[in-house]
């Protein structure tokens, strides 16, 4: 018995050994990196790149859809069988069964409930670890955006500010500052919640929309704000301190939507928190907002071009180039320098 006992110990070492190694060559499986991508510095390298990183996700999340169908299977037999030992410890109730049969049922039933936890624990990880799949290749078609010399800022956080989601905030800033070259914009201190002069203030505002008040120079952010808004601010003061890039800006959509005329959004978009005096030229734009302008006191525009391109590459690189091709490349050619 001591024999067949040792024996066991040995064939159960060698199963964990052999779990071991298959969990090791799992892990060995890598999202590619942009270094074994070479550096696309065109419009049809962007896109080949992107698509190679798309099909790398596919590949992997396939596989998570497959698991997935198999243990929701599963999960169905053991809530039917579940619903079955219920069904059975309600008839031995009701029949007034002895207590030890009354047992062995319950024990069956919490039994059956557990491996069901279980198994939700287990789907709930497998939708989970495709999430990061998604996420991963996401950040990595990302890392082809970002500048070579990306610009630097000094960030100071005043500890009055409560309400503001500083994590999300704090993300913001580090993702705007791999974009932009360091040439578009000298070292500034960005400060939160001050009263510097020359630098970006974040106050809280509440529900309303988060925006960039040029005259005071603060950027107001909504409590619940992503990261893509605070890029999408911090693009309205970069376009604000870079009047070549005003410029630019202004021309791209001048060139866009020659010979259309102005669009009320808040007829298009009712409801939605436009105001009155809000319009746009839609062109062929993904958005229509991408096609507003604004005029400031000094009688010189601005418009939705950088934030909501740059914003907008930054979500979904593949989508955005697949969409508008010209968009996409006078964002990289023209503003970020990456299309050479």
């Amino acid at each position: 018995e001591i024999e067949e006992f040792i024996k066991k110990g040995d064939t159960e070492k060698v199963k964990i050994q052999d779990k071991r190694k298959k969990k090791e060559k799992v892990s060995t499986v890598q999202t590619p990196t942009v270094t074994e991508i070479p550096k696309p510095t065109t419009l049809d390298e962007f896109r080949k790149a992107f698509d190679k990183l798309d099909q790398e996700k596919w590949n992997r999340i396939n596989n998570y859809y497959e698991q997935e169908i198999k243990e929701q299977a599963k999960l169905k037999r053991l809530n039917k069988d579940n619903y079955k030992s219920l069904a059975e410890l309600d008839k031995a109730k009701r029949n007034s069964t002895k207590k030890k049969t009354l047992k062995a049922l319950a024990d069956k039933v919490k039994d059956n409930e557990n491996k069901l936890k279980e198994q939700a624990k287990l789907l709930s990880k497998i939708v989970d670890d495709r999430a990061k799949v998604d996420q991963q290749i996401l950040n990595e078609q990302r890392k082809l955006l970002f500048a070579d010399k990306p610009s630097e800022h000094e960030i100071s956080v005043q500890s009055s500010v409560n309400r503001l989601p500083m994590k999300t905030v704090r993300e913001g800033l580090e993702q705007f500052k791999n974009l932009i070259p360091k040439d578009l914009l000298s070292t500034r201190l960005i400060d939160i919640d001050s009263t510097f002069n020359d630098v970006l203030n974040y106050r809280a505002m509440g529900a309303t929309r988060s925006w960039f008040n040029p005259n005071d120079n603060i950027v107001y952010l909504r409590d619940t704000v992503p990261t893509s808004v605070v890029i999408h601010e911090l693009v309205h003061w970069l376009e604000d301190k870079n009047s070549s890039l005003n410029k630019l800006a202004v021309q791209f959509l001048d060139r866009r939507t020659q010979g259309e005329s102005e669009v009320n959004l808040n007829t298009l978009f009712p409801n939605q928190g436009y105001g009155a005096n809000e319009t746009a030229k839609l062109d062929k734009f993904d958005i229509p907002y991408m096609g507003k302008s604004y005029t400031k006191n000094d009688g010189s525009r601005t418009t939705e071009i950088l934030t909501m391109g740059i914003e907008g590459i930054w979500k979904d690189p593949r989508s955005f180039i697949y969409k508008d091709p010209d968009y996409f490349e006078f964002i990289m050619k023209d503003i970020l320098g990456k299309i050479k």
